[in-house]
């Protein structure tokens, strides 16, 4: 049995289609897990009444929006409730590109026995491999150093209006997302161990989730929560991994878009939370 969990928050049709394109890529063992975080437009309600007659998957009304941790949290322990070999936690704007997706993440188990396994990533949009996030762990001092650039960055409402501004410049932002991959030397194209991965599409063995309650630390609501992870499974003795023989497509920020159409209010929420993961992610150094 395979579980796939998909947080879902305003959208009603990439939701849909996500589900389609998992059933087509597998039709038995299956089951899918909708969390529904609370959109105010109805879109859970109406995905509900889109499925409720398949039952191989389940949509969850959640209470509140409680955010990426609490929400995916949430779809875990339901997701354990049917004793998975493999939970895959995704993005509704994940693709799958391989219909033999689930027959790699086999191979893969059996070739190193992962605890947590990342895919590679790729954002057609914009060019960018998102995984792996980080060859290693951030440091003490490297959070505080984000948090604090973070805290300045929201402060500095003028300058910050600036770069909202430049940010809309779709040539100056494809640049800066290029340099950005070029600094992370292609990382992508090699398997690693131990690396931060990026949290739209994650795989969790059945090591993992036998020994683990829950994976997100449920103080944080979104941003940071897999170098939060990352923290938390070295602390356990555990091991993500990383694959390129595996790949998934990222249509990017579905939700976030509808959620925070102005650039502005999306800066600001990114830069508001960021700071408060951050400071969560201070909390795993402290003895």
């Amino acid at each position: 049995m395979t579980v796939f969990i998909i947080l879902n928050y305003l959208t009603v049709d990439e939701t849909l289609e996500s589900v389609r394109q998992i059933k087509k890529m597998m039709n038995t063992g299956l089951q899918i897990i909708i969390i529904d975080n609370a959109s105010p437009n109805g879109a859970g309600v109406m995905l509900e009444r889109a499925l409720r007659s398949d039952p191989q998957v389940r949509v969850v009304q959640n209470k509140e929006n409680s955010g990426f941790a609490q929400g995916n949290n949430l779809g875990y322990r339901i997701a354990k409730e049917y004793n998975p070999e493999f939970i895959v936690m995704q993005n509704n704007d994940i693709e799958y590109t391989q219909v033999n997706f689930l027959d790699l993440v086999k191979q893969e188990f059996d070739r190193s026995n992962f605890d947590i396994l990342g895919p590679d990533i790729f954002v057609p949009e914009t060019g960018i491999h998102q995984n792996p996030k980080k060859k290693s762990s951030y440091s003490i001092s490297e959070i505080k150093h984000l948090v604090n650039e973070s805290e300045k960055k929201f402060n500095r409402k003028k300058l910050l209006r600036i770069r909202v501004l430049l940010k809309r410049i779709t040539f100056l932002r494809k640049l800066v997302l290029q340099w950005e991959q070029r600094k992370r030397k292609n990382l992508w194209k090699e398997p690693l161990t131990g690396a931060i991965l990026h949290g739209s599409c994650l795989i969790f063995s059945k090591n993992f989730i036998s020994s683990i309650a829950e994976p997100f630390d449920p103080r944080t609501f979104f941003y940071f929560e897999t170098e939060i992870l990352d923290l938390r499974l070295k602390k356990r003795g555990f091991v993500s991994s990383y694959t390129a023989k595996i790949k998934v497509l990222h249509h990017q920020n579905t939700s976030t878009k509808m959620a925070s159409k102005d650039e502005l209010g999306k800066t600001n929420f990114q830069l508001k939370n960021m700071i408060r993961s951050g400071k969560v992610a201070e909390t795993y150094f402290e003895k």
